[in-house]
């Protein structure tokens, strides 16, 4: 009887002593708002009401342009179409610091969007070509200047489960004007365990005349969190610049959440001297969400051992804080 008195006592201490913070408690919360309470709700509530803005604004832009094609309705379910902003920051030993934002909005439209996008970004004609092989060494190798706002417009000729020929047309918005067309065909297949990736681009600039790029990943599924990636390529500019490079990635999802991908990979070009390696480097990327399954950190630290540096290893950092609104999530 003794023990059974003690531990109800143990119990009724514990429950109001040790209870949960009646702030924590939604109901609660929404009845008796603090004041810090209060400002912190709102803000969140701000920055939800503000995703389903856009994301209805993308959808919605997409479709109304869709109707004045196909003389149909407007139609609110979600489709593929997406917008991300962006802004990075980078790092280097050598003293160069970038920061600034940028963004991607491509919109499908809805009814004939398995032929039919259009898209309108920030890039180099660099980024847009591939110049190197890592997609964060083109970003800190891209100046401010060399970047033009591009509205492009694509249409699928045809696609089957192995292979897709697609092309667009579009405008660098500068002056003066730089169109320019690409074609672009694929083929992906898988051998036993190994994806196949093969992708060829032919494009014109109207400034800058022909070039090329080719593709070539294999991807190996150790499980379905771990994999392993052999990527290559090679680009061809007018009128006699080329550069390539390849590379081993070994990428891990921790969660659905958080992902880090390893990285190896060298870089080689030909300008009017014969064709010589350029730099080879080691970096690592984690990616996490930070914010219900829109709001994204990435932070990829590298290390580079270039020609132009003699060789000498150059450290850098590089963050990018990214919004990804639609797609349908």
């Amino acid at each position: 009887m003794e023990k059974i008195v003690t531990f109800f006592f143990l119990v009724f201490i514990a429950q109001n002593s040790f209870a949960k913070s009646p702030e924590l408690d939604l109901l609660y919360a929404n009845n008796h708002q603090s004041g810090p309470l209060k400002k912190k709700m709102d803000y969140i509530d701000y920055v939800d009401s503000g995703y389903d803005f856009l994301n209805r604004k993308v959808y919605l832009i997409s479709n109304t342009v869709d109707a004045i094609f196909t003389q149909r309705g407007i139609n609110e379910e979600k489709n593929k179409s997406y917008f991300r902003v962006w802004y990075e920051m980078s790092k280097s030993e050598s003293g160069e610091f970038l920061a600034r934002p940028d963004f991607r909005l491509r919109l499908y439209l809805k009814e004939t969007r398995k032929i039919l996008k259009f898209t309108f970004d920030n890039t180099s004609r660099g980024q847009e070509t591939q110049s190197q092989l890592s997609q964060v060494q083109a970003a800190v190798n891209t100046k401010s200047e060399d970047k033009d706002l591009s509205a492009s417009l694509g249409v699928d000729l045809k696609k089957t489960e192995r292979l897709r020929f697609s092309t667009s047309g579009g405008v660098r918005l500068r002056f003066p004007p730089n169109l320019f067309l690409r074609s672009i065909g694929s083929f992906n297949d898988q051998w036993g365990s190994i994806d196949v990736s093969l992708q060829n681009s032919f494009f014109y600039y109207s400034l800058d005349g022909f070039g090329n790029t080719t593709n070539l990943n294999f991807l190996y599924r150790f499980t379905d969190r771990f994999k392993l990636i052999f990527e290559t390529f090679g680009t061809w500019l007018e009128p006699r610049d080329y550069n390539a490079g390849s590379g081993v990635q070994l990428f891990y999802s921790f969660s659905d959440k958080v992902t880090i991908a390893q990285q190896i990979g060298v870089n080689a070009n030909k300008l009017e001297s014969k064709f010589a390696l350029k730099d080879y480097f080691v970096s690592s990327t984690f990616r996490r969400l930070l914010y219900k399954d829109w709001f994204f950190i990435e932070i990829t630290p590298s290390i580079v051992w270039a020609r132009e540096f003699s060789w000498n290893p150059k450290g850098n950092i590089y963050l990018r804080l990214e919004a990804f609104f639609g797609g349908n999530k």
